[in-house]
């Protein structure tokens, strides 16, 4: 049997490490409690996550390329629909595109200079509260973005979060499924990337008092 070409085995691991980046992000969307899962702030904060980690892994231009493979893939979707006659998917049309093409980029910047999946998840959770805080999901000021609440397919809103603190990263169940994962001989983490501990937040002033990596003040109503 003939070996495996270079490129064929890079493929493979680049599909590896997708869906594990995939996944991780999905169970930390949902376990944010972030409303909007399609098109709404969950959605922005599972991209964030999700495009950043992997840009941590693999490298900021292999991400981003990544990430707009995906994109195409909704724009294609779009123009099936479209050429057949059916309606077309609320999550491919050019202004979800548009949403994510935006978070993508934040998050590649993120992924670009984080040395592990602790600040990756930090680092988001930063930017989603100061998009709400201050933006409402604009993407003003280099924030993250999403749609109107009225474009959110699960009929939530942000009525009731956030809650006291973020749930602790540190002890979630799916990083130690996603850490499991990754340390699998024969896929090493990018190679130029720095592997420290967890990282350590500093406490710092947000809103005139203090609070720490793992807790928020409640958001502007």
């Amino acid at each position: 049997m003939d070996e495996a070409s270079p490129g064929s085995s890079r493929i493979a691991r680049l599909r590896l490490v997708a869906g594990q980046v995939r996944r991780f992000a999905e169970f930390e969307a949902e376990r944010s409690g972030l409303p909007g899962q399609d098109q709404g702030p969950a959605d922005a904060y599972r991209h964030l996550v999700g495009v950043a980690e992997l840009s941590r892994r693999v490298g900021p231009l292999t991400a981003a390329a990544m990430a707009e493979r995906n994109e195409w893939g909704s724009t294609e979707a779009m123009l099936r629909a479209i050429l057949d006659g059916r309606p077309v998917a609320p999550s491919n049309t050019p202004a979800a595109r548009r949403m994510d093409r935006h978070n993508n980029l934040l998050a590649v910047g993120i992924g670009a200079t984080a040395s592990s999946t602790e600040e990756v998840v930090m680092r988001a959770r930063t930017m989603m509260e100061q998009a709400i805080q201050t933006k409402g999901g604009s993407g003003a000021g280099n924030t993250p973005a999403w749609r109107p609440s009225q474009f959110w397919s699960d009929g939530s809103s942000l009525a009731d979060w956030p809650p006291a603190s973020w749930p602790d990263i540190a002890t979630a169940p799916h990083l130690a499924t996603y850490r499991s994962a990754i340390e699998r001989p024969g896929f090493p983490e990018r190679e130029s990337t720095a592997t420290g501990g967890v990282v350590q937040v500093q406490p710092h002033i947000r809103d005139g008092h203090s609070v720490s990596g793992h807790t928020r003040s409640s958001p502007a109503r």
